[in-house]
């Protein structure tokens, strides 16, 4: 079709952010982040 984007669907991970406020497993998640960004 002329190579135009016909389709596009976003994805809103809400849980992410109510994670990032738990003491504990925030900080689990900010790690997992750091790790795997760093590609360690």
């Amino acid at each position: 079709q002329n190579e135009l984007i016909t389709y596009h669907r976003d994805y809103y991970d809400l849980t992410e952010m109510v994670y990032q406020h738990l003491p504990i497993i925030g900080w689990l998640t900010a790690k997992v982040k750091q790790r795997m960004s760093s590609g360690k």
